[in-house]
């Protein structure tokens, strides 16, 4: 089992409709997965990203048309993976980040840019709102993890 864990950003509402984490956008902390994206609610991000040859999982790519992220109970509908894998060996500290300006963010692992995400926004009364602030939240889910130096 990998250990995971997130980095939730613009949360905007608490948990509801039986899921346990706050309404937000997330940066993943997942060995092998560090840097995806995750809707963990009723949010929504475009970003470039294709179909993988060997899946049905969307994959980020620079120049892409962009893709509507939306959260689903399919994995396939709602995750997007980083571009490519620049996460350390196992047991070895790794530096996540998530830059945000805007409406717009970056994910870096250990300095990498590993995906670039656009229009970070929420429905609200059929309306497009913008999600440009909100408190931001560390995540652990079943494994033990440990941050250092938060920023």
């Amino acid at each position: 089992m990998v250990r995971d864990a997130g980095l939730l950003y613009h949360i905007c509402d608490l948990p509801k409709n039986n899921i346990p984490w706050p309404v937000a956008q997330e940066s993943q902390i997942q060995e092998g997965d560090c840097g995806d994206y995750w809707p963990t609610g009723e949010v929504f991000m475009d970003i470039p990203a294709i179909k993988s040859d060997t899946s049905k999982l969307w994959v980020y790519t620079p120049g892409a048309p962009l893709r509507t992220t939306f959260y689903s109970t399919k994995m396939e509908e709602r995750r997007i993976i980083k571009a490519k894998d620049h996460e350390k060996a196992f047991g070895k500290w790794n530096t996540m980040e998530v830059i945000c300006w805007g409406n717009q963010s970056v994910h870096l692992v250990n300095g990498k840019v590993v995906m670039r995400l656009y229009n970070s926004h929420k429905n609200e009364n059929g309306k497009k709102v913008p999600l440009t602030k909100g408190p931001i939240a560390l995540q652990s889910e079943g494994a033990e993890v440990f941050y250092s130096e938060v920023y």
